[in-house]
């Protein structure tokens, strides 16, 4: 794979990453809005997003996913 096409892959990930942040934010927003006190329930699931997020932008930049 060339590194345009590489890039661009990435890109899409993000974008893909991010939207499915922002909904599940969405969601845990409108949980604690309707007077929940108990912890939302996606939360793990919203944090792996968080997580993969910062491997992807990572790699953007060109650095190891472990740095």
């Amino acid at each position: 794979m060339n590194e345009a096409a590489r890039i661009a892959e990435i890109r899409a990930a993000i974008i893909d990453t991010v939207g499915r942040r922002e909904a599940l934010r969405q969601e845990m927003a409108d949980w604690y809005r309707d007077g929940r006190s108990a912890r939302f329930p996606l939360y793990a699931e919203l944090a792996v997003l968080e997580i993969e997020l910062t491997r992807l932008q990572r790699q953007l930049m060109g650095q190891k996913p472990s740095e």
